[in-house]
């Protein structure tokens, strides 16, 4: 979702790579892999943002942690949520992909349900983690907000 939001961001100077990983819970394999190669080459990376279980939300808050930001991360998340009038909320969450960028020494966070909150999926690691047990606005709400982020990093208006 948030792929297809940022195609209407024109931004040449800027790109934006969206990558999906695997193996997270052995050892952040795909992260570690590629945060290592962006730092060998030299890749100037402005900041990155990962999304790892955004599509639980039982008491309805609309609130998203955003996993150990810099105060500058923390503060575009701050403002484009209030632009969509959901909530944010800092926590110190660092057992997903961003912590793997952060030890290669790039600005990172996670963006998430409230899962130090406690607000989170019963279902996590279960059979019945299904798509049946997301809630979708939930998580198009979690895309648009990553998606927004991003543009305004970008220079979209």
């Amino acid at each position: 979702a948030a792929a297809r939001m940022l195609t209407e961001v024109a931004c040449r100077d800027r790109p934006v790579r969206l990558v999906l990983f695997d193996q997270e819970e052995v050892g952040l394999i795909g992260s570690t892999y590629l945060a290592g190669a962006l730092r060998q080459a030299g890749t100037a990376v402005a900041a990155v943002h990962t999304v790892d279980q955004i599509g639980w939300d039982a008491d309805g808050d609309r609130r998203f942690e955003i996993e150990q930001p810099t105060a500058a991360l923390f503060a575009e998340y701050q403002a484009a949520a209030a632009t969509l009038g959901v909530a944010v909320t800092s926590t110190a969450g660092s057992r997903t992909d961003h912590q793997a960028f952060r030890e290669a020494g790039f600005a990172a966070v996670g963006v998430s349900e409230e899962y130090v909150g406690g607000d989170t999926t019963p279902h996590y690691h279960a059979a019945t983690d299904t798509a049946a047990t997301l809630d979708l606005p939930f998580v198009a709400l979690g895309a648009r907000l990553v998606a927004l982020v991003i543009a305004r990093a970008v220079g979209a208006p």
